[in-house]
């Protein structure tokens, strides 16, 4: 996946930190795993749009 490199910095940078403010069940670690669930549902869906 193609993702713009200074975006990913900030959000690394300035967004994920954010969540070790975060209960045990909600820091970066289940933000990740949400966001790689949500890449592929993503790819599942736009296989079956084409």
């Amino acid at each position: 996946m193609n993702v713009n490199k200074e975006l990913k910095r900030y959000i690394e940078q300035n967004i994920f930190s954010q969540y070790k403010l975060n209960d045990k069940g909600h820091q970066i670690e289940h933000v990740k795993y949400v966001i790689s669930r949500c890449y592929k549902l993503m790819l599942t869906l736009t296989c079956y749009m084409q």
